[in-house]
């Protein structure tokens, strides 16, 4: 055997293996190129068939709609107290929930007169007043607060209203899926850098919960609606009779007039004193006067 047939014979195996090779690799980079590819299109896809169609509006009266129903209400009541109670009632008896109660007394004058020698009579004004915040069920607050302006003799003003928030929820449980499906990328292509991944990871999730606790306190309010109740009642006047503590503590008269005694000899006392004191004084001007007698008859003459 020659040595070019040697050759021939021993390198077209590797030419061969070399190409078998190439052929396996472009196949592979092939394979991952349309499978994501294929990923991507199914996201697009998902995100499409989720959005919602411009030509698939849903009537304003459809009970798809999430609708967050709230209302205010007041009103004057003749009996503060039992009216609240009865509201109060009414809320329970509909499975809802009382979140407030406040009931005040706001005064508004106070005046004091003579009664007797020892009491005084007190009457003071003040008007009652009430707050109740209240959760109903939604498809029972029209009647809570036409319940509420019919048992009130006068009701100030009332207010219902309600907002969709349907593309809200729509669009938090779109953007959830979403997120969902970009962390899943992210994480395969970002395999080399664990940490970063990770982190990517976590921030999603906690998007995602976010949004998820957002749905179910809409869900919440949606199912419950809020009701804010303000009552008052006319003013009412409160009378009572207290101690006079000035003439309580006042003493008799004999006491008094021992006193007085005692405190005019005190006086008495003090200007004795005083005189003593300025005795100097009293003897300069004595003299002076006895001067003044004596030279004015000489100058006369």
């Amino acid at each position: 055997m020659d040595i070019k047939s040697f050759i021939m014979r021993v390198v077209k195996p590797y030419y061969a293996a070399a190409l078998l090779l190439a052929l396996f690799s472009c196949q592979s980079a092939s394979r991952k190129s349309f499978s994501e590819a294929a990923s991507a299109d199914s996201t697009a896809v998902a995100i499409t068939q989720a959005a919602p169609s411009s030509n698939m509006i849903m009537p304003l009266n459809s009970p798809a709609r999430r609708m967050l129903r709230t209302a205010s209400i007041s009103a004057r009541v003749e009996d503060l107290q039992a009216f609240t109670m009865q509201v109060e009632g009414l809320t329970g008896n509909l499975h809802g929930m009382v979140l407030q109660s406040t009931l005040r007394n706001v005064e508004q004058q106070s005046n004091t007169y003579a009664y007797h020698g020892d009491s005084l009579r007190m009457i003071t004004v003040y008007q009652p007043e009430a707050h109740l915040e209240l959760r109903v069920p939604a498809p029972m607050l029209d009647s809570v607060v036409h319940s509420i302006a019919r048992w009130a003799p006068f009701t100030g003003h009332w207010e219902l209203k309600q907002e969709d928030v349907t593309l809200t929820m729509l669009a938090n449980r779109m953007k959830a899926n979403v997120a969902n499906k970009a962390a899943t990328r992210q994480l395969v292509t970002t395999d080399k850098n664990a940490l970063g991944a990770a982190n990517y990871q976590d921030d999603k999730a906690q998007e995602n919960i976010d949004r998820q606790v957002e749905n179910l306190s809409l869900d919440d309010q949606v199912a419950y609606a809020a009701l804010s109740v303000d009552l008052y009642q006319r003013q009412v006047a409160h009378t009572e009779t207290i101690i006079n503590a000035a003439a309580i503590t006042r003493a008799g008269f004999g006491t008094a007039l021992g006193g007085a005694a005692r405190r005019g000899a005190m006086i008495l006392r003090d200007v004795l004193l005083g005189i003593v004191t300025v005795w100097p004084f009293l003897l300069l001007l004595g003299a002076g006067v006895v001067v003044y007698r004596w030279w004015k008859p000489a100058r006369t003459a």
